[in-house]
C-alpha cells in the first residue's frame, strides 16, 4: 500500500518494519496450526489475522499522533487533528484490504478467511468495525488523540461524543465530515452529530448555513 501524502519517510519505515515483523509472526503461527483448546466460536486464525492488522495500525497511529504535535515553519500544525482521525480510519480500512487480498488472507489449510470487506464501496464489514474499534489498540489511539492540541489554539480534542463514538455507516461518516467542514467555515463547532436523522443531514447540506 502507498504511503500517505506528507507522511515522513522515516515514520513510514517504522510502519513497514512492523508490517514485515507481523507478517513473519503470523505465517509462523499459521504454519503451526490451531493451538490445543483453540476457541471454535471464531477461528483462531481470524483472531491472529486481526491481531496482526491492529499491531501495524498501532504503529501507524503512534506516528500520526506524533505528527499532530509538530508545527510547521509558519506555526500551523503539520497534520491538523481532523486529518489525523481521517488518516487512521483510512489506514485501518486500506491495510485490512491489502492484507486480506494477499496470501495472508488464508488459513493453514489454504481456505479463504471469512469476509471482512464489503463488496459495496470497500468498507469494513460491521462485525470487523466492532472488533477493530473496540480493541485496546484503538482505545490507545483515542487516548493519544484526546491529548493532541487542535488548530484552535491549545484546546484539546475530547474523548467522548463525536471523538469517541463512530457511526457504523461509512456514508454517514462521510456526510458528517462534510457537514462539519461547512459549519466550521461559518465559525461554528459541531459537538455531536451522531444520531441525527438522514433527513436532518440532507436538509443541512442542501440549504445555506446560518452565520454564527
Amino acid at each position: 500500500m502507498d504511503k500517505p501524502n506528507g507522511f515522513p519517510a522515516d515514520a513510514w519505515a517504522r510502519v513497514l518494519s512492523e508490517q514485515i515483523r507481523g507478517e513473519r509472526d503470523y505465517r509462523q503461527l499459521r504454519a503451526k496450526g490451531p493451538p490445543p483448546g483453540a476457541w471454535t466460536g471464531v477461528p483462531w486464525i481470524v483472531h491472529a489475522f486481526r491481531s496482526f492488522i491492529l499491531k501495524v495500525f498501532s504503529v501507524f497511529a503512534h506516528e500520526v499522533c506524533t505528527l499532530g504535535r509538530q508545527r510547521a515553519a509558519d506555526g500551523s500544525w503539520v497534520w491538523p487533528i481532523d486529518r489525523i482521525r481521517a488518516e487512521c480510519d483510512e489506514f485501518l480500512r486500506v491495510f485490512t484490504i491489502h492484507a486480506y487480498g494477499s496470501d495472508l488472507g488464508y488459513d493453514h489449510r489454504g481456505r479463504r478467511l471469512p469476509e471482512m470487506i464489503s463488496n459495496w464501496g470497500g468498507t469494513l464489514l460491521p462485525k470487523e468495525e466492532r472488533v477493530f474499534y473496540g480493541s485496546d489498540e484503538w482505545r490507545n489511539f483515542q487516548e493519544n488523540y484526546s491529548r493532541l492540541p487542535t488548530s484552535r489554539g491549545n484546546r484539546r480534542g475530547k474523548v467522548g461524543g463525536a471523538c469517541q463514538s463512530r457511526p457504523a455507516n461509512r456514508n454517514q461518516r462521510t456526510t458528517n465530515y462534510r457537514l462539519r467542514r461547512q459549519i466550521s467555515q461559518h465559525g461554528c463547532y459541531l459537538q455531536n452529530l451522531h444520531g441525527r436523522s438522514k433527513s436532518f443531514v440532507r436538509s443541512r447540506l442542501s440549504t445555506p448555513l446560518p452565520t454564527c
